[in-house]
């Protein structure tokens, strides 16, 4: 239940053009590590390449910015 209420936000985000950046819960690369490359199999799968290149061209966008004004991670 729980998942269908996150999908259908995450649904309506996508559709209005306000999800700018995906993200991850992990807290560790060795106990819990990002599934990135899952999401963006289950992005493309359900909304389709575009959207998911947009997303990553955001996220890319965003790690650029912090890494050039020198914020670090």
């Amino acid at each position: 239940v729980l998942d269908k209420m996150f999908d259908k936000t995450i649904k309506k985000l996508i559709k209005s053009n306000l999800t700018v950046i995906l993200g991850s819960d992990a807290h560790s690369v060795e106990t819990r590590p990002p599934q990135m490359d899952e999401a963006f199999r289950v992005i493309t799968e359900k909304y389709g390449i575009s959207v998911a290149k947009r997303i990553k061209e955001n996220m890319n966008f965003v790690f650029q910015n912090i890494v050039s004004n020198g914020e670090g991670l």
